[in-house]
């Protein structure tokens, strides 16, 4: 008498409609813990791409913000000198700046002894902290400044007496359009505004200041910068 063995019988397997019917079954038999996993799933997506767009943004901002400023400005401020005097730079200083070959533009800045003012009428001493200064046309170039109205200074303006007036020198006079010709009066001469300039992020002292090429017309005479700025070739 032989044993006869019992026949292997095959694994059960679903079917792919079975396996996709009881897979459904789960959601909707639990739709609260569904809808909250979709819903987790679909904060840490946002956050996730909100992350990253974010850090994009800030970094091209930053790079721009950068950009603009200029990574290569130097200043040059006079100081004290020793002994207790006031340290000047000499005459022809801008000239002796530009012929260094890695310089690419200077420009230089010269206190004027004069008050700004809207009118003749208002007492001298009530300045609201702003002040007169002579630069050279280059200035604007050197600080990668924008003109917000009007226009800058050149050799057609230096003919005649007219200003430029940095952002805050405008806003506290109340200059906000040159729609039509303006004047400010500058010392003991009335002249005209031509242009009003966009902020200087590195030269806030400007920004509170008007701005006029023609050293002739100072109220004194002026031989001597007080400040140098340089912009030195970036490869250098």
């Amino acid at each position: 008498m032989t044993a006869t063995l019992p026949q292997r019988t095959s694994a059960s397997r679903l079917r792919p409609s079975d396996v996709l019917r009881v897979g459904a079954s789960g959601p909707r038999a639990r739709k609260t813990r569904t809808a909250l996993s979709a819903l987790g799933v679909s904060i840490g997506i946002a956050a996730m791409v909100g992350v990253l767009g974010l850090s994009e943004s800030s970094k091209s901002a930053l790079l721009d913000e950068i950009s603009a400023l200029g990574t290569n400005l130097l200043t040059v401020e006079s100081g004290v000198g020793i002994g207790g005097g006031d340290g000047k730079f000499p005459e022809g200083s801008l000239a002796a700046v530009n012929r260094i070959e890695t310089i690419e533009t200077a420009s230089a800045v010269h206190d004027v002894e004069a008050s700004l003012l809207k009118s003749e009428f208002i007492p001298s001493g009530q300045t609201r902290g702003l002040t007169v200064v002579a630069a050279s046309e280059s200035l604007l170039e050197t600080l990668n400044g924008e003109v917000a109205e009007g226009r800058w200074l050149d050799n057609a303006t230096s003919e005649y007496p007219a200003v430029v007036l940095g952002s805050v020198a405008a806003e506290r006079l109340g200059i906000t359009t040159l729609t039509q010709p303006i004047y400010v009066y500058v010392g003991e001469h009335y002249v005209e505004v031509i242009g009003i300039l966009e902020e200087f992020p590195l030269s806030a002292d400007l920004d509170r200041s008007a701005i006029w090429t023609n050293l002739g017309r100072a109220r004194r005479p002026i031989c001597c910068p007080c400040l140098l700025y340089t912009s030195p070739s970036p490869r250098d």
